[in-house]
């Protein structure tokens, strides 16, 4: 017990009760699942979440330039036949072609690869609306560009 002034002040140990962090199941809403469009000068991915969450997106630093019928040129003329046989040998061959992981290559990059590559984003969704919107600006009008949304809870837990 400490006395001062005439008061009696007595100390003890602060009472400290343990919260549990619940974290909350983050999945895209219905009819929020991210879609990205294109204009000639941003990329805008939008969103939204069932509950308040981080969003983090990314969108390739430098695309793929779009080869059109205008950009490929025809070296020569073939015969009605032989195109014809071309696209059903094409179209076999497009049929047995197994599905290709267009991340394979990303799979194995370091987090400096992936920054010098990708733009990366995030959005907080909160509110009611638990909706997003990520633009960027820095892309080529004849590029198309490759994109992944993934989104988190504001209280992961960590076992």
């Amino acid at each position: 017990m400490l006395t001062a002034k005439g008061h009696n002040v007595t100390a003890s140990a602060p009472v400290v009760a343990a919260a549990a962090a619940a974290e909350a199941k983050v999945f895209w809403a219905a009819n929020g699942t991210p879609a990205a469009t294109a204009t000639a000068t941003a990329v805008t991915v939008k969103g939204a979440t069932n509950t308040s969450a981080y969003v983090y997106c990314l969108v390739e630093k430098n695309g793929t330039a779009v080869v059109t019928a205008t950009t490929a040129r025809r070296l020569s003329n073939a015969t009605n036949a032989s195109n014809a046989t071309a696209n059903a040998t094409a179209n076999t061959t497009a049929a047995s072609t197994a599905v290709v992981d267009k991340w394979a290559a990303e799979k194995a990059y370091t987090a400096s690869e992936w920054a010098a590559k990708y733009n990366a984003m995030r959005a907080l969704t909160a509110s009611t609306a638990f909706s997003f919107e990520l633009s960027t600006t820095s892309v080529v009008a004849s590029h198309t560009y490759k994109w992944a949304c993934m989104a988190t809870s504001l209280n992961p837990v960590f076992a």
